[in-house]
Formats: C-alpha cells, structure tokens, sequence
C-alpha cells in the first residue's frame, strides 16, 4: 500500500512539474520563449501605437536559425495557429519579439504580429511548434500586474521552474 502511494506520489509530482513549462530535451532545439507580457497597458507600443502584449524569443543555438515551418499558438489543440514568415531568422544569442495583437501582419514597420492575443485570465498557454506538431518551447501563461512581464532566469535543456515575474520591459523592447 505505501509503495503504491509513493508511486502515484511520484508520478503525479513528475506530471505536475510539467504544467508551467516545457521544453523539448534536445540538442535540436535552437529557439525558446524567452520572456512574455500579458499586461501591457502604458509600456512600449507596437508599431499601430497599441500597447499589445508580446513574447520575445531567443536563439540559444551557436548558428543563425531560421523559423520558417515554425508556429506560435495560445491553444493546446490548434498549435499551428500563427505561421512565421520565412524571412524570421535569429543570430546566435539574439531575442526577438512578436507582438500579440491579433492583427495577423507578418512584417510591418519592422514588427511581427501574430493573429492572436493573450488573456492571462483564461487559462492559456503560449506555444512554439514545428510544421509536424512538435511542441519545442511552451508556457502556461500566468497572472501579471500592469506592465510586470514573465521570463526565463536563465534556459536549461528542460525549462522547468525556470521562469520568475519581472517589473521592468524586455531587453529586446527596452
């Protein structure tokens, strides 16, 4: 009886781990979600003077990487939901941002917006995929106050717990 309950113990304190943030163990994996904003009300603007949330990526991998058959979604279920364009390419060591602003332009005024937004009171997560429905970085998406960001300590291989609240904006926005 102990050892079955130690296992469930185990096993639902191992599935548990997992809800905040996931990414895929492998060398293969070259960009992750960085940092994210579900509060913007009065911090930077997008390029239509909206202050719309945004995620910011990072390229971890020692080589430029292209994100083309990438996809970035807010829905477990459709995790192709916003197409990077061909021409999104990240240096080594360099963030990148998409706005989150539902405005589906893939490059104006030398932004990205995404054909979604995200609602920190929903239940959402925020998701990076391949074409074949590979999930390489995800997060649950958490409650912020005004203008208060998530994002990475620091990237491990595996992701877990290693995001924390922020108070000021995004190096790639500052």
């Amino acid at each position: 009886m102990r050892k079955s309950f130690l296992l469930i113990a185990f096993v639902l304190g191992f599935c548990l781990g997992f809800q905040k943030s996931y990414s895929q163990n492998s060398p293969s994996v070259a960009i992750v979600l960085n940092e994210y904003c579900t509060s913007n009300v009065n911090g930077p603007a997008d390029y239509f003077g909206v202050m719309s949330d945004w995620v910011e990526l990072l390229n971890i991998h020692t080589n430029s990487v292209s994100l083309n058959g990438y996809y970035l979604s807010n829905d477990r279920y459709n995790l192709k939901k916003w197409a990077f364009p061909s021409y999104f390419t990240l240096n080594p060591g360099q963030l990148g941002v998409v706005w989150l602003s539902g405005r589906n332009t893939p490059f104006v005024g030398g932004q990205y917006h995404a054909n979604f937004t995200l609602d920190q009171c929903k239940g959402q997560w925020l998701i990076l995929s391949t074409s074949t429905g590979v999930i390489r970085d995800s997060v649950f998406i958490q409650k912020t106050k005004p203008n208060h960001t998530r994002g990475r300590i620091k990237y491990n291989s595996i992701g877990q717990e290693q995001w924390r609240l922020y108070t000021t904006n995004s190096q790639a926005l500052a």
